[in-house]
């Protein structure tokens, strides 16, 4: 009876024992992770570059064929800034328009209304930092919506044309620097906006086709009628 009691004593102390050790491992072991967790987490920030703020300003815009003249009341600007970076357009002084580059710095702004004659264009960027540029090259465009006007000197409306070489002189004046084509021909211009050419023509009635295209792209169209005779029939 002494010898069994004596048993659950040792029993009870052993399975105490190993209850207590276990607890302690238990208890270690997360100290010693929260431990090793805590120095890494040290390490890691150490290792982490801090960022500091960007206070260097992106460069200017530039702006990309831009027409001289145009007969479009609203166009589309397209050019090149810090990728990722707001560009405000400006159009005549006051903001037109305000988009933001893509990952390679092209930009893209619609419908940007002009004033008749001559416009004024700039740009600035801003980067996300609220960095902005310098302005950038100021651009003019002249928006022209106006057709030439032409005018026509020789040979006159219903008139006939009496010659032996089957040709008849056309001639005339627009009123600003246009492109003239005669019958589908390139007629001489002079700085002064006149215009000539000889035409070949067959006997008969003979139709003319004038068309005048502006610098803007503007164009008019004037047709008279003749009768050609050959001399001497």
């Amino acid at each position: 009876m002494h010898q069994e009691t004596e048993l659950k004593r040792r029993l009870y102390r052993t399975l105490l024992a190993i209850f207590i050790i276990l607890a302690g491992i238990f208890i270690g072991f997360r100290f010693f992770a929260t431990g090793i967790g805590s120095f890494f987490g040290i390490i890691s920030k150490i290792g982490k570059p801090k960022v500091k703020d960007d206070t260097l300003a992106p460069v200017p815009p530039y702006f990309n064929n831009v027409p001289l003249v145009t007969n479009k009341k609203l166009i589309t600007l397209k050019g090149f800034a810090e990728p990722g970076s707001t560009v405000k357009i400006f159009v005549n002084g006051p903001e037109a328009a305000s988009v933001v580059t893509d990952t390679s710095g092209v930009f893209s702004a619609d419908n940007i209304a002009l004033l008749d004659g001559k416009n004024t264009i700039f740009a600035k960027a801003e980067d996300v930092y609220q960095n902005q540029s310098e302005n950038s090259k100021t651009i003019e465009t002249v928006y022209d919506g106006k057709k030439p006007k032409i005018t026509v000197t020789e040979p006159k409306e219903g008139s006939t044309v009496r010659n032996l070489n089957q040709r008849i002189l056309v001639k005339g004046s627009t009123d600003e620097k246009s492109e003239v084509r005669i019958n589908d021909r390139l007629a001489i211009s002079n700085p002064d906006n006149t215009f000539e050419i000889l035409l070949g023509v067959e006997v008969g009635e003979v139709e003319i086709k004038i068309e005048a295209t502006d610098e803007a792209g503007n164009k008019e169209d004037k047709k008279l009628k003749v009768t050609y005779v050959r001399a001497g029939i």
